[in-house]
C-alpha cells in the first residue's frame, strides 16, 4: 500500500462485486447493490453499460476464454463463502464483528438486518477508509478505525474503541493475507487470536502456490499487482494451510478451494467457468 493513496485493489474488488450483482437471480453468485457506490465515475459508467444484455453477454463470453480470465468470478465466490460463514456465526450468537482491512466492504449495510445487536468495527488504511466515507455515508452504528496495519498494532485501538475480548466475536480478514509477508501475516494472526475468546471466529481467504501454474501469465498477473503498489508476498502450498493456522491457535470449520468454490457457487450461465486453482477460503475457530 502506497502512503496517502487509497487501495486500488479495493476498488477493483468493488467493481467485480458490482458486476456480479447484474446477473439474473438464477445465475447470481453474490448480491451487492451497494458496491456501485464505491466506484469512480468511469467504472460506474462501465457497470451501467454492462447492464445492456448484449454487453453483458459479451463479458460472460470473455470470462470463459481461459481459466485465468475466469478469476474475475473469484471475488464474488469469496464474498458468498464469507457471507455464509458469518451468517452461521450470527445464528450461533455473536456480539462483535471486526472487518480487518475492510476496504470497500459493504456487509455492515448489506447484512444490517442480520447484524442487529452486533457491534461492528471497520479497521483500514487511513486513505482507503477516508475515500470510502467520502463516497458513501458511514453505516449506522459502525465504529471506524483508521490505522496503518503495517506500522501500528490494531489491538489497543480496538480496545480503546470499545472492543471487549471476553465477548463472542469474529473477524473477517478478506483479501489481505497474501499482501503480507509470511512473518507479518503470522503476527497479525497472533494479534487476532489474542483478542478472541475460545470459540471466536476468523474468516479469510488465501492464495495457493501451485508450481504447475508458474509461467508468463501468472507472472504478468503478479507483476500487475506489484505495479499497483500491492504486490503478492505470500502464497501457501496446499499442505501448509491447515498446519499454519493451527500453529497460531485456529482450527478449520470450513475450507473451500477453487474446485469447491465452483461447485458451491457457479450455477446458471456461470456454470462451467473455471478459476485458476490458486484460491482458497477458510472459516476458522479459535481454540
Amino acid at each position: 500500500m502506497k502512503t496517502g493513496r487509497p487501495s486500488r485493489t479495493a476498488e477493483w474488488v468493488a467493481l467485480t462485486r458490482a458486476y456480479a450483482t447484474l446477473d439474473a437471480p438464477e445465475d447470481k453468485i453474490c448480491d451487492d447493490p451497494i458496491a456501485l457506490s464505491y466506484l469512480n465515475p468511469l467504472l460506474r459508467a462501465w457497470v451501467h453499460a454492462a447492464r445492456v444484455p448484449a454487453a453483458h453477454a459479451i463479458a460472460q463470453r470473455v470470462l470463459r476464454l481461459s481459466p485465468f480470465t475466469g478469476g474475475g468470478l473469484y471475488v464474488p465466490a469469496r464474498v458468498a463463502f464469507l457471507d455464509q460463514a458469518l451468517l452461521r456465526r450470527l445464528d450461533q450468537g455473536l456480539d462483535q464483528l471486526v472487518l480487518l482491512g475492510a476496504g470497500f466492504d459493504s456487509r455492515a449495510e448489506r447484512l444490517a438486518g442480520d447484524l442487529g445487536g452486533v457491534t461492528v468495527f471497520e479497521v483500514d488504511f487511513p486513505s482507503t477508509q477516508a475515500r470510502k466515507l467520502a463516497m458513501r455515508p458511514p453505516a449506522p452504528g459502525v465504529r471506524y478505525l483508521a490505522l496503518d496495519l503495517a506500522a501500528e498494532p490494531f489491538g489497543p485501538a480496538l480496545r480503546k474503541a470499545g472492543f471487549d475480548p471476553a465477548k463472542r466475536s469474529a473477524f473477517i480478514w478478506e483479501g489481505v493475507i497474501y499482501y503480507l509477508s509470511r512473518e507479518h501475516g503470522a503476527g497479525v494472526l497472533d494479534a487476532i487470536r489474542g483478542l478472541l475468546a475460545p470459540g471466536g471466529g476468523l474468516m479469510l481467504d488465501y492464495l495457493l502456490d501451485v508450481p504447475a501454474l508458474h509461467g508468463p501469465l501468472l507472472a504478468a498477473a503478479l507483476a500487475f499487482l506489484g505495479a499497483l503498489g500491492e504486490p503478492v508476498l505470500n502464497r501457501f502450498r496446499p499442505d501448509e494451510v491447515v498446519p499454519f493456522f493451527a500453529q497460531h491457535g485456529f482450527e478449520v470449520v470450513d475450507r473451500a478451494e477453487t474446485a469447491e468454490l465452483e461447485r458451491r457457487y457457479f450455477r446458471g450461465r456461470n456454470a462451467g467457468i473455471q478459476l485458476p486453482p490458486i484460491y482458497g477460503c477458510l472459516d476458522l475457530t479459535a481454540r
